[in-house]
């Protein structure tokens, strides 16, 4: 059976864990693209766009451990509980998604068992290696968001931070962006209430920093787009830890 994460420098010893939940847009073969077609598994209903090569880019920069799901968020969202409704989606953006239309418990607890236990099996080894290193750990979730919704009005945010009981390290982020003259949001598009359930579920149960970073897939679209924002992150990071803001 093929792999269903990649585990990016698992030896790294700079105590930071990245989760990139939506790190592909990839179906199986035998669930035949869920009935959708081609246009529609490329476009972020499918995936984070440019959430993948900006984790394996920031994890050497900043010398951490990136994890990715190597499947679509279509066939279950690891940034979901279990227990919630829109863990398998049957709509995306408007989107029906056919073949997720009548699933039955077993179907769920297969795909659940399939996909999305062993990568959260897969974050929670990295979480323990890198609360072996000398620095306090950090975690930190690697997103991407459609520049607007159909139908809905355009996102102006550059880049987001998303944070529910924990703002350490989102608030420490938010000042090296907004210092940088950017547009920042604030738990939006999406709120760390509600749509941040992997990093909270890793890092909560160890007390670590931890934030979710959305960033607009247009701002995304080239390798030097990529290169830029993960030096941007790395930085904001950096900065954080040097101004010790994650005591």
């Amino acid at each position: 059976m093929p792999q269903v994460f990649e585990i990016v420098n698992p030896d790294a010893e700079g105590g930071i864990v990245l989760l990139c939940d939506h790190a592909s847009n990839h179906i199986p073969p035998e669930y035949d693209n869920l009935g959708l077609d081609e246009q529609l598994l490329g476009s972020h209903i499918a995936w984070d766009i440019g959430a993948a090569a900006l984790a394996r880019r920031l994890s050497t920069l900043a010398g951490g451990t990136a994890v990715l799901a190597l499947f679509s968020r279509l066939l279950v969202d690891t940034n979901r509980r279990e227990d919630e409704e829109t863990l398998i989606p049957m709509v995306s953006d408007d989107n029906a998604v056919p073949g997720n239309a009548g699933l039955d418990a077993g179907e769920r607890d297969a795909r659940v068992a399939r996909f999305y236990r062993p990568f959260h099996a897969a974050c929670r080894i990295s979480v323990m290696h890198a609360l072996e290193s000398r620095q306090q750990p950090l975690v930190l979730g690697i997103h991407s968001y459609t520049p607007q919704l159909d139908g809905g009005a355009a996102r102006p945010w550059e880049v987001s931070v998303m944070w529910d009981q924990d703002e350490r390290l989102a608030m420490a982020m938010a000042d090296a962006f907004t210092a940088e003259g950017l547009n920042v949001g604030f738990n939006e598009p999406y709120s760390g209430e509600t749509w941040m359930h992997s990093v909270k579920n890793h890092a909560d149960a160890h007390g670590l920093p931890h934030a979710q970073i959305e960033i607009r897939q247009d701002l995304l679209a080239t390798p030097q787009d990529e290169a830029l924002w993960a030096i941007r992150l790395a930085a904001a990071i950096g900065g954080a830890r040097a101004g010790r803001k994650l005591d």
